[in-house]
């Protein structure tokens, strides 16, 4: 029997996106409480921050509270949409892939830690793609280590699996209040939009006339000054259901035929929008 080999994937999702708060109220209190989004990583407060993962349906926002935020430019403020964490087929031949196409990637760090028995266990490696990232756009590569010590899922699972039953189980649920489906849209602001859309391609594996999307979250590019995330564009099944809930609630920062934008005080300071999602999309 023959079988087909199977193309490998620079990358196959958003693993995560990373948030870096001041406080982790109000915003994890707006996602869980009030949306009703289910938490995949429980609330952590440790030495160097409080942290939590909720997942929006096909990938999940980690909410960051640094103890100290020293890594940033003196300049920045928070909060801040810091960068996609993004899941590789296999993070060596991605790294590899994109240095012959030209950009250049950190070597991969091992976050390691010692297991219950004693073992020095990697529970997950990273890579900065610096094409890709800025002092306050950090976007790479994640792979997490099957026997990893640290998460919250079954060890021996892989991302893939875990992806599946995590989305599995958000369906179960509805979406919520607001009839969640998924992270629609990735905003990007950047001097140079032209070479940041190409290094992106160049990720996403997709030529000059195809979308440009990762893992089914579309990239949307704008001038300006810096280069950073500014905005997340969440889709739900009806725009006009999601109204009635969240503009009682004085959950509406401003309103369009086609746009909602939560209310900054409500998300602690991020650029939220709510967009309704297309026929197709509410029946994957």
């Amino acid at each position: 029997m023959i079988v087909a080999a199977v193309e490998m994937k620079i990358c196959r999702s958003i693993d995560h996106v990373m948030l870096r708060l001041l406080d982790m109220e109000p915003l994890f209190s707006l996602l869980t409480e009030t949306l009703r989004l289910p938490v995949t990583w429980s609330l952590q407060h440790s030495e160097f921050a409080s942290f939590s993962w909720v997942h929006v349906g096909n990938t999940h926002l980690e909410l960051w509270a640094a103890r100290n935020n020293g890594d940033l430019p003196a300049e920045c403020r928070l909060p801040l949409i810091h960068g996609l964490a993004l899941e590789p087929d296999e993070l060596a031949f991605s790294t590899a892939e994109l240095e012959r196409r030209g950009m250049a990637c950190k070597p991969p760090r091992p976050y390691q830690a010692v297991n219950e028995v004693g073992q020095s266990i990697t529970n997950f490696t990273n890579s900065v793609v610096f094409d890709l990232s800025s002092p306050t756009n950090c976007n790479f590569f994640c792979e997490w280590g099957l026997q990893a010590s640290i998460v919250p899922w079954a060890k021996g699972v892989s991302t893939r699996e875990r992806r599946d039953a995590e989305q599995r189980r958000f369906a179960s649920m509805g979406g919520g209040p607001i009839g969640l489906v998924r992270l629609a849209r990735v905003g990007v602001t950047c001097p140079d939009v032209a070479r940041m859309k190409r290094h992106w391609r160049a990720v996403a594996q997709t030529e000059e006339d195809e979308a440009l999307a990762i893992g089914g979250v579309a990239l949307a590019f704008q001038p300006g000054d810096q280069h950073q995330i500014d905005s997340l564009s969440l889709e739900v099944r009806s725009l006009a259901e999601a109204q009635k809930f969240l503009q009682p609630r004085g959950l509406l920062e401003r309103e369009t035929t086609d746009t909602l934008t939560l209310c900054e005080r409500a998300t602690g300071g991020l650029v939220i929008h709510v967009v309704e999602a297309d026929e197709a999309a509410t029946r994957t």
